[in-house]
């Protein structure tokens, strides 16, 4: 009787042993799986800011969000032109009409790194900016969003983005970084093609 408790004690520790290994190898596995996926968003992002067209800086967002919140109504995709005079246009079609409207003035800042931490091109006013490269103030890029999603982020951050800077893709995406005081947030959002 003292032989099979023994042999019945050995098997279950064995079988315990098995199974803590077991799960010591599903961790381990797991987390090179998350090291792997960190990497290749990491990637992602280094391949945005090497793709980038146009960069602007939206002052403010409210205005943004309230134009954005009316045009909702009206399509289910936004189009959003930039240029690298500091010009984006926000507009919607529809089949019977075509509504847009225009900011001026804002700052082109291609010089900035995801982190927002390049001051040179931040204290870089638009015309000297402009007046630097003439024959790159034409360029344009556009990317058309669903409206929506992107009215979800505009809400989702107004009460804590400082600013915001648009990163053009053209007919790519649109590499959003939201700058807060304690907090720097990057969103990507796909461009849609029809």
């Amino acid at each position: 009787m003292f032989l099979l408790n023994t042999i019945i004690i050995v098997v279950v520790v064995v079988v315990i042993a098995d199974f803590a290994l077991l799960v010591i190898v599903v961790v381990i596995v797991l987390a090179f799986a998350l090291v792997v996926a960190v990497f290749r968003v990491i990637a992602e992002i280094i391949s945005v800011n090497t793709q980038l067209k146009i960069s602007i800086t939206i002052p403010k967002l409210k205005t943004l969000k309230n134009i954005i919140d009316r045009m909702k109504a009206m399509c289910n995709f936004l189009t959003l032109q930039a240029n690298k005079s500091g010009d984006m246009t926000v507009k919607v079609e529809t089949d019977t009409a075509q509504v847009a409207t225009y900011f001026t003035g804002l700052q082109e800042t291609s010089g900035i790194h995801a982190n927002g931490n390049d001051q040179s091109q931040l204290d870089m006013t638009t015309t000297q900016q402009s007046n630097l490269s003439s024959s790159d103030s034409l360029e344009t890029a556009e990317v058309r969003l669903d409206i929506k999603k992107f009215a979800q982020l505009l809400h989702a951050q107004q009460p804590y983005a400082e600013k915001m800077v648009f990163n053009f893709c053209n007919n790519s995406m649109l590499h959003i970084c939201i700058v807060a005081e304690y907090f720097t947030l990057q969103c990507i959002l796909p461009s849609i093609q029809l």
